[in-house]
């Protein structure tokens, strides 16, 4: 009966050759490499990575006013993406549609939300002055004492022209209904490319740990039982450590 060992080191009843190092567990290291880092962020909701950096640089701005952070609403950012699709369809860039008449507060659910506010940015970007902009804008609705908060944003055609179009939601809600995001994790609908980035570099120093376990047995059976060097791939190994790192370089960037 095969010991649990016998399924990580290489061992006489594996013949000295690790389970973990063949080619078929080499695949499926690729294949979770893949999907990590190309398969899975392609389900993250749009701009996820600006929505988190902007999220992150508003929770930043009421730390540094002794606020407390906001906490991830989907319910407000789903109607923050009504919003987004209303001015879309109706092409207008202010707090009434001047169409049909609505405002941010026919999208939320105002049973579930009050003290709500909006802001609007067009084609917003995360430059450090750009952001200190919005704050000094906007300070009055970052700077309350509601506790949630709703972003969504997207390009749209803005009367003929292509333009990203943001926007922030401020509420005080029921906190059970909400999302919390966390910069060092991924929740909800978010994605944090340094978890991605650290799994990588966590799987590299697996596959060399058993590289160097394998080497280890290789060395001290064949000196003292005379048996042949063990199977490790060492060319399989090496193509899967280099497209790990290429795959690092390209998010890292």
């Amino acid at each position: 009966m095969h010991k649990v060992k016998d399924f990580i080191l290489p061992t006489k009843a594996n013949n000295f050759k690790s389970p973990l190092l063949s080619n078929k567990a080499l695949t499926v290291y690729f294949i979770f490499l893949l999907f990590i880092n190309i398969i899975l962020p392609i389900f993250a909701i749009k701009s996820n990575v600006s929505i988190l950096s902007l999220y992150n640089n508003i929770n930043k701005y009421r730390e540094d006013h002794n606020l407390k952070d906001y906490v991830f609403s989907k319910s407000l950012s789903q109607s923050a993406q009504f919003i987004i699709d209303d001015i879309q369809r109706y092409q207008y860039l202010s707090r009434i549609n001047p169409i049909t008449g609505y405002t941010y507060y026919s999208f939320i659910d105002t049973k579930r939300f009050s003290n709500n506010n909006e802001i609007i940015l067009k084609n917003y970007n995360l430059s450090n002055i750009n952001t200190q902009n919005i704050f000094n804008s906007y300070s009055n609705a970052i700077l309350n004492k509601t506790n949630d908060i709703g972003i969504a944003t997207q390009k749209i055609n803005f009367f003929g022209t292509p333009s990203y179009i943001t926007v922030i939601l401020t509420a005080y809600g029921n906190s059970k209904n909400t999302t919390p995001v966390f910069t060092s994790n991924t929740r909800g609908e978010f994605i944090d490319y340094s978890i991605i980035t650290y799994t990588d570099f966590l799987l590299i120093i697996f596959i060399l740990s058993l590289m160097f376990l394998d080497i280890t047995f290789s060395i001290y059976y064949n000196s003292f039982e005379d048996k042949s060097i063990p199977h490790t791939n060492f060319a399989m190994v090496v193509i899967a450590i280099l497209i790990i790192l290429i795959l690092v370089i390209g998010i890292s960037i």
